[in-house]
């Protein structure tokens, strides 16, 4: 008995591979066939809308993540050193709140 599975074993291995080998060949004859043709109404491939559609969006994103900086001369900038300062003091503030909640996150999770 133990004679006949270790003969069987090894055999199931070695059909499965081949049946895989030629299952995959054939999947890539497939692929490489022609490409589908539009049909006889005129219509357009709908994979060829679909990357068009694609394209377009991406074209409309990239436009509006761009930013749009009007370049001030220095002379006409008004800044106050006290904002500047007020907001330097409020992001310290803030990166000081942010560590302290930091820990406390660490505290519940311990």
């Amino acid at each position: 008995m133990d004679n006949l599975l270790d003969l069987i074993v090894p055999l199931i291995f070695i059909l499965t591979f081949a049946l895989n080998g030629l299952f995959k060949s054939k999947k890539g004859q497939e692929k490489e066939g022609p490409s589908p043709q539009p049909s006889a109404a005129g219509e357009e491939d709908p994979l060829s809308d679909l990357r068009e559609e694609i394209r377009r969006r991406v074209q409309e994103s990239k436009k509006q993540t761009q930013p749009t900086r009007e370049i001030v001369p220095p002379a006409q900038r008004s800044v106050e050193p006290t904002q500047s300062r007020n907001q330097a003091s409020e992001n310290r503030e803030v990166a000081e709140r942010m560590k302290k909640m930091a820990l406390m996150q660490k505290q519940v999770k311990a």
